[in-house]
């Protein structure tokens, strides 16, 4: 009830004021075609959507067409259901449960005249989501992307947002929990498309900017001021855009909009800004002119009109309107002047050819993830430099062992042709990769393991690896001129606490190295860890 009471006296107060200034601004429909910041170089006619992983789409209930009327409606192109001159192609990951936090606030509320405080509970329920996209020209070469959500991004909901009792709260999630969740990832994923959408119409292809609150200067009492055809006219355009008659070209809704501004600029001589009961009138309509000629991306017009509001300005509010203008007639200008002469650098138009020859590659690539998934990557097995052999590599962990063995499936066949362990292999090479056979503790298990390491970097007296669990990363330092090939895990705790401290130990026979650990000059990073090498190979012993 307080806070109601506060907010009609803080209404009151505010129609106040501007019933003191004459003006206000009134809630006024528009809307505009913005031309993009940076226009794609292409001169596309059609363009189409997909989703990338479309079973996700299907799974959360968002349709292709709905998410482009809603989202991704381009003006400059004509929308095909698939095919289009430029494609854009969202993709969409994720969406399993985290958690939840429990979250307490304390809230006044009044009984029976008495004010008093009482607890309030909620969870801040966490998913993971991964969210981007992806601009292809006529021969499908990626152009333009963005990133929504990062890979492994944590997005929260809150539910029961007004819960008295935890065990009720608690309670109600167990019930309601595969629902709410549902719900919120769905709500994540819109919000996420209209983020891409807003993001590749305002940087790449422009797009309608609709107003609900346009920034417009009505006169109040229009009528008594001399001015009520100006202060009618602004029905006329909300009727306007309601009828859709300005979702159009610049050039036409400039057309559209000529009788009405041909008026305005007939009142504003009326008014002499220098005379103090006509500055009200007279800076409202020239303002207005300058806002709706910026729109319609006549510059020199706009430019001239805010000039003339600009001298005109007489208090803080007219000088904070003008605060808003000036920035947003620059705006327009650069994305016009960037408009202009875009040079033709990627496909304009769609290659069927192209575009069954990337749908074959896909479909490869489709099979081979199959058979990945079944017997494992594709790569080569070493035994030693003349001794090798070549398949589908699965690695594969016996229960109740901790140590990793190797089959290999034959390419064609799929038929095993070797199950070995790990230990007799030399080598392995997957994916352009190099791995090695490496005996080492996880931070979290001290038990050692023996498992295939990427091999980062290479030299005699030092070697970067890398041990990969799942999108989980550490890397691994290996001495292989010391005794039994020392292996230093970097994940371990002691080097999350004192990275410099901990690695130092490991460099003692190295001065120059050493001291530059000591001065902070590496990190626990791939580009940092490999020049470490290059100093450390290079390093005469004590």
């Amino acid at each position: 009830m307080k806070t109601t009471i506060n907010t009609i006296a803080l209404l009151i107060l505010t129609l106040g004021l501007l019933s003191a200034q004459n003006f206000r601004v009134i809630p006024s429909s528009f809307i505009y075609l913005r031309p993009a910041s940076q226009p794609i170089e292409a001169r596309f006619n059609t363009y189409s959507f997909s989703f990338a992983n479309q079973e996700m789409a299907d799974k959360y209930g968002i349709l292709d067409d709905e998410v482009v009327e809603k989202y991704f409606e381009l003006p400059a192109y004509q929308y095909l259901p698939r095919n289009g001159d430029m494609e854009i192609r969202v993709f969409t990951s994720g969406g399993q449960y985290v958690g939840q936090k429990l979250e307490e606030r304390t809230v006044t509320v009044t009984v029976k005249g008495q004010a008093r405080k009482e607890k309030r509970y909620q969870y801040r329920v966490s998913y993971r989501l991964s969210m981007s996209y992806q601009i292809l020209d006529g021969k499908r070469k990626v152009v333009k992307e963005g990133t929504i959500y990062k890979p492994g991004d944590l997005v929260y909901s809150v539910y029961g947002r007004n819960s008295r009792s935890k065990s009720t709260l608690s309670s109600n999630f167990r019930v309601e929990k595969n629902e709410f969740l549902y719900n919120s990832i769905q709500r994540s994923i819109r919000y996420g498309l209209q983020l891409s959408g807003d993001q590749i119409k305002d940087k790449y292809t422009g797009g309608y900017i609709y107003l609900k609150d346009g920034d417009l200067l009505s006169i109040k009492k229009g009528e008594k001021y001399g001015v009520g055809e100006f202060s009618e006219s602004f029905e006329t355009i909300k009727s306007m855009v309601e009828n859709g008659d300005l979702k159009v070209s610049q050039k036409e809704a400039l057309a559209k909009l000529q009788p009405i501004l041909g008026k305005w600029k007939s009142l504003q001589t009326k008014f002499d800004p220098n005379i103090k009961k006509q500055r009200t009138q007279y800076f409202a309509i020239t303002y207005s002119l300058a806002r709706v000629y910026a729109y319609l991306g006549e510059m020199e017009s706009a430019q001239k009109f805010a000039a003339q509001a600009e001298q005109s300005a007489f208090n803080f509010r007219s000088k904070d309107h003008l605060g808003r203008l000036l920035p947003f007639i620059e705006d327009m200008k650069a994305r016009l002047l960037a408009n202009l002469d875009v040079p033709e650098t990627y496909a304009s138009t769609f290659n069927a050819t192209e575009a069954a020859k990337k749908e074959a590659e896909l479909t490869r690539s489709a099979e081979l993830k199959s058979n990945e998934s079944q017997y494992g990557k594709a790569g080569i097995v070493f035994f030693s430099k003349t001794d090798s052999v070549e398949g589908y590599i699965k690695k594969i962990y016996t229960k109740g062992e901790i140590l990793m063995r190797l089959k290999v499936y034959d390419l064609k066949s799929k038929e095993q042709l070797i199950d070995t362990e790990i230990e007799k292999v030399k080598v392995v090479k997957m994916d352009g990769k190099v791995y090695i056979p490496t005996g080492f503790s996880l931070p979290e298990i001290p038990i050692p393991t023996i498992e295939l390491l990427e091999v980062m970097k290479f030299s005699k007296k030092l070697v970067l690896l890398k041990h990969d669990d799942n999108g989980y990363e550490d890397f691994l330092l290996m001495f292989p001129g010391r005794d039994k090939k020392s292996v230093v895990n970097l994940g371990a705790p002691r080097f999350r606490i004192n990275f410099s401290k901990a690695l130092s130990k490991h460099f003692e026979d190295c001065n120059a190295v050493y001291s530059d650990i000591q001065n902070n000059k590496y990190q626990l990073k791939e580009a940092s860890l490999k020049q470490l090498i290059e100093d450390y190979k290079s390093c005469s012993s004590k």
